[in-house]
């Protein structure tokens, strides 16, 4: 892209993947870890970094050799959710589905080869996995990126196949390629996908896609639940026909509008 597009600004994506670097971190990172996480030279980093703490987007901690975004990155998500239709539109849905369940809600969108969660309403009761806004999930062992990739045209599937890492993250994950081929192909025909323990031990989940004009996911309903509370069989037979009936809803809104 940099040496395709003439109009594209390098030194702007290398400070923005800077900045992406801490999506998946809980603590600050040093110069070395940055430039050696970022691929980018020691040197090429200390100035994006300059730049980015002159700009307000990331502080030095109190010993001075570790950086963190500062809350101004948080500014960029408002920003997203004031002025996105979708969620606009989808979260008064949500919340009545949310009200309904009392189970974790999320509203999901296709980012590469993860699902991020656009919009969210946590479950009632205790839960033993927090999740937050922004968040990326792998697609292919999550019940809302099959459900979002059985609706994608076929070339945007391979791509995310192929920068997909493949691995069981518990032993429950199927990674086979060609066996999630088969599940997005499934989920395509039942129009809702579910998921056991594939990612997270202990948690269910079933999402429905919210579907364009033309029949394309743009994003996906889903719900998570414990299995300390919940079996699988329980949660087909009563939630998934609740999310069905939501994304529909948000379907009709959205797109049906004279």
């Amino acid at each position: 892209m940099t040496t395709e597009d003439p109009l594209f600004i390098a030194s702007a994506g290398k400070a923005l993947a800077i900045l992406s670097l801490f999506q998946n971190e809980t603590g600050p990172l040093s110069l070395a870890e940055l430039a050696a996480r970022s691929g980018y030279g020691r040197s090429a980093v200390q100035r994006l970094v300059h730049t980015l703490v002159k700009l307000g987007y990331m502080r030095q901690t109190r010993a001075g050799k570790l950086y963190r975004p500062t809350n101004r990155c948080l500014e960029f998500g408002n920003g997203f959710l004031r002025c996105d239709w979708l969620t606009e539109r989808a979260t008064p849905l949500l919340r009545a589905l949310h009200n309904e369940c009392e189970e974790t809600v999320n509203l999901t969108q296709l980012v590469d080869a993860d699902v991020m969660v656009v919009g969210r309403f946590p479950s009632r009761h205790i839960v033993s996995y927090e999740m937050h806004l922004g968040a990326r999930l792998p697609a292919y062992c999550t019940a809302p990126g099959r459900a979002l990739l059985a609706h994608q045209p076929p070339d945007v599937v391979d791509d995310v196949f192929a920068n997909t890492e493949w691995r069981a993250h518990t032993q429950h994950t199927i990674y086979d390629p060609d066996a999630v081929r088969a599940l997005i192909a499934e989920t395509r025909v039942k129009g809702y996908t579910l998921q056991s323990q594939e990612l997270i031990v202990g948690d269910l989940s079933c999402a429905v896609p919210v579907l364009d004009a033309d029949g394309l996911a743009v994003a996906a309903i889903n719900v998570a639940l414990p299995t300390s509370r919940w079996t699988l069989e329980r949660l087909e037979a009563e939630i998934v026909p609740q999310v069905i009936q939501t994304a529909h809803a948000i379907t009709n809104v959205i797109f049906t509008r004279t």
